[in-house]
C-alpha cells in the first residue's frame, strides 16, 4: 500500500467517525487539499531560511 493509500484511508476513517453523507466526494478532496497545504508551509519555510542565508552573506 502506497503512502497515498493509507492517507485516503486514514481519512475515510476520520470521515466515518463524523457520520457523514458526503465521505466518497470529499474524501480524496480532503487529502488533496490537505497536501497543499503542506506543500505551502513547507515552501514558504524554505524561501524564509533562504533569504536569511543570503542575507547573512
Amino acid at each position: 500500500m502506497t503512502d497515498k493509500q493509507s492517507v485516503f484511508l486514514l481519512c475515510c476513517k476520520i470521515d466515518k467517525r463524523k457520520n457523514t453523507s458526503y465521505l466518497s466526494n470529499n474524501c480524496k478532496y480532503d487529502v488533496f487539499y490537505n497536501y497543499v497545504k503542506i506543500l505551502n508551509l513547507m515552501t514558504l519555510l524554505f524561501r524564509a531560511l533562504f533569504a536569511l542565508y543570503n542575507i547573512k552573506l
